[in-house]
């Protein structure tokens, strides 16, 4: 089954094939030199398990690092659902430190989805980054 659009990183990707190696190039990744999708996938597997170890924010909200492309960061976050007061919706963000704000976010509804915007969230941030270093 297709991962619904939901992010506008979603629209601007066509660099990026099934095996997501274009994310190991001119990047500009403080830790990750080579960022495939094997690593990503296991990142964002980590950061699943790990973010219910989180505290809650203010909102009842918990995040966790997936990457860090210079001053962007793409996030796992756990917002509280309205239909199931128990349970988190999840979401991918890129936020950016320099403004703190959230650039963009895709909501997913498992973590094969989560995956794919981490992805697709990773490679905008390394654009955004190319971008702001060329000034």
């Amino acid at each position: 089954m297709p991962v619904q659009k939901r992010c506008s990183a979603w629209n601007r990707s066509p660099e990026m094939g099934k095996d997501s190696s274009y994310l190991g190039i001119d990047l500009g990744l403080a830790q990750y030199r080579t960022m495939d999708a094997t690593m990503i996938a296991a990142r964002v597997t980590e950061s699943y398990a790990s973010l219910f170890l989180r505290p809650n924010g203010d909102d009842g909200s918990r995040n966790t690092l997936i990457a860090m492309v210079g001053a962007f960061e793409v996030r796992l976050v756990g917002v509280p659902s309205v239909n199931a007061p128990a349970g988190l919706s999840l979401w991918v963000e890129l936020y950016c430190r320099d403004i703190p704000l959230g650039v963009d976010s895709c909501k997913c509804n498992n973590l094969d989805e989560a995956i794919e915007a981490a992805t697709l969230l990773a490679i905008q941030a390394g654009q955004l980054n190319n971008e702001a270093a060329r000034g």
